[in-house]
């Protein structure tokens, strides 16, 4: 029974000043309006609960906004359109001692705006002076940190085994893998293997190393082969030395 049906019929047309607080019991909404059910808590009868009502948010639109639904069992701020005491909406959440928020000012300042889920993600902004940026968490801490000081962005694993990192100041790109990393482009690809030490280059068309010197060297052997045709040639003085040349 909702508190509408509850009330007489002078109470259903009387108009009801100021705000209440609840609770949430149900969020199973049957009609999927994204509606809630509510126990008004400072009433003399525990039992009242709203029927499913409307949750307010700060930016809505067809099919785009700011969606975060308030769970059950905490305690949200009630609100009665017109004064109506059958028409009540949920203006917004509550912290308390039991459901505290997920960061405190410190010294007096509010440097920090964070939004984290139940399960442990959260995205924040923290605009002090000793660590201004931006960081972006899972719940199992693999992170994207934008630091404002230390001009870098970092998108990594928990542990930092495996990660991307842009020095802004220093304009420079670091890319780190555990075991194997592969970069690929259509049908080229370059993988490097961190457990055999093997790097592959691989493409189906042609691959071009142009330099003003190219030194290819093996600390054990270099072997070059083509399985059709072997052209090496030099528009200067061409040298082959070695302790026994071999030709065929």
């Amino acid at each position: 029974m909702s508190i509408y049906d509850m009330l007489s019929q002078d109470q259903q047309t009387q108009p009801v000043c100021g705000i209440t607080v609840g609770v949430v019991t149900d969020i199973k909404d049957p009609d999927k309006k994204n509606r809630v059910k509510v126990r008004l808590i400072n009433r003399t009868d525990s039992t009242q609960e709203t029927d499913f009502i409307r949750v307010m948010s700060p930016a809505v639109g067809k099919q785009f906004g700011l969606f975060a639904l308030p769970e059950v069992g905490d305690e949200v701020l009630v609100g009665f359109l017109d004064g109506d005491y059958a028409a009540p909406y949920v203006l917004g959440c509550l912290w308390n001692t039991k459901n505290p928020a997920p960061v405190s000012v410190q010294d007096g300042k509010n440097e920090v705006r964070m939004w984290k889920s139940k399960t442990g993600h959260r995205l924040e902004l923290n605009d002090g002076q000793d660590a201004p940026g931006i960081t972006l968490f899972t719940a199992k801490e693999t992170h994207l940190v934008i630091d404002d000081k230390a001009q870098t962005a970092e998108l990594a694993d928990k542990d930092k085994k495996n990660s991307v990192v842009i020095d802004i100041g220093g304009g420079t790109v670091t890319v780190e893998a555990k075991s194997k990393l592969t970069l690929k482009c259509g049908k080229a690809s370059i993988e490097l293997n961190g457990s055999s030490g093997e790097i592959s280059i691989k493409t189906s068309g042609s691959i071009k190393i142009d330099g003003q010197q190219v030194d290819v060297s093996g600390k054990s052997a270099v072997n070059v082969k083509a399985s059709g045709q072997l052209n090496l040639e030099a528009s200067g003085p061409a040298n082959l030395k070695g302790a026994i040349v071999k030709v065929n």
